[in-house]
């Protein structure tokens, strides 16, 4: 196996995590971490200090030919700068999502690694999630027939940032919701129904097929103490149920729908389903090393299909969609 040069630009809330993968990675070896409040630090002082990947020059990452990778866990708003940088200097990249905060900045980006022969992939942790491909699985077998809808809730107390409820949350809930349903295939529309400081802070989502009457909700909510995830699945046959904060992380259940029965009465068969949904953000590291090595495509379709929904869905008076 070929080890991997790679650099982290970032090292907030998510570049941490990130970092830890990375030092327990047989696939990359982690050549520097751009972190820029070591600034004022001499370069003795953060290598004794955090260690000697540590880096507060971003032209160390962009100059060394030796590493061809960089990872990105910057703000929001900053994707779009570091990324097209990133590419200027001929890196692949993985980008924490959304891609972008606009749809059209996101496919420019997209087009920009095209050009250049570069690998762009956004880092869309449930799209890596096990549990969410056995689901996906089950329902290409036909085990619980057509879909006929898909309710997610994605809910959690904070963090109340610049960035509203559909960039930090939405994101999440679409990139599921298109494993199952291409997002171009169906219409979208939102009601922010709790805002705070003038950021939407929880929402419902409505979409709708464009080819038949499947249709669903997604409720994204910041002011939730009691965090929940959870996606139903309903089929003509059954329905699935994936709830990653549990023991039992997806469960199968197939009934009749019998007038005048209820619960095990009309229980036909129930499976329950455990996968380790805590390190899925190794999963889409060990994705993006399969990526470079072009034996997978990259997902810069969904994330621009994202971006493209998000701009529906996202008030057109907020300052970052400006």
């Amino acid at each position: 196996m070929k080890i991997e040069n790679v650099a982290l630009i970032g090292y907030g809330y998510w570049g941490k995590k990130i970092y830890k993968y990375l030092k327990e990675s047989s696939q990359f070896h982690l050549a520097y971490v751009f972190f820029p409040s070591l600034k004022k630090l001499s370069p003795d002082m953060i290598a004794q200090t955090y260690g000697p990947e540590f880096t507060a020059n971003i032209d160390d990452v962009w100059n060394d030919k030796g590493v061809s990778h960089v990872i990105i866990a910057t703000p929001i708003n900053t994707h779009v700068d570091v990324v097209t940088e990133a590419l200027c200097h001929g890196k692949n990249i993985l980008v924490e999502k959304p891609l972008a905060v606009i749809g059209h900045e996101a496919q420019s980006i997209v087009e920009q690694a095209k050009t250049r022969g570069l690998i762009l992939e956004t880092e869309y942790t449930y799209t890596y999630s096990q549990g969410l491909q056995a689901a996906q699985n089950m329902i290409l077998q036909g085990m619980i027939g057509d879909v006929q809808s898909i309710s997610i809730s994605l809910k959690q107390l904070g963090r109340f940032l610049p960035y509203d409820v559909y960039l930090l949350l939405g994101s999440h809930a679409l990139s599921i919701l298109d494993i199952f349903l291409p997002l171009e295939n169906l219409t979208f529309s939102s009601d922010s129904f709790l805002v705070t400081e003038g950021v939407p802070t929880a929402a419902v989502i409505h979409y709708q097929s464009k080819q038949n009457s499947c249709r669903g909700t997604i409720e994204i909510n910041l002011h939730c103490p009691q965090k929940d995830r959870k996606v139903i699945i309903y089929g003509e046959k059954g329905t699935i149920i994936y709830a990653p904060d549990q023991k039992d992380v997806l469960t199968l259940t197939l009934y009749k729908r019998t007038r005048f029965s209820l619960d095990k009465e009309i229980i036909e068969k129930q499976q329950t389903f455990q996968f380790d949904e805590n390190n899925n953000l190794k999963n889409a590291l060990e994705n993006f090393y399969h990526v470079i090595q072009r034996n997978r495509p990259s997902n810069s379709a969904r994330a621009v299909s994202i971006n493209t929904v998000l701009d529906i869905l996202r008030p057109k008076g907020d300052s970052l969609s400006s």
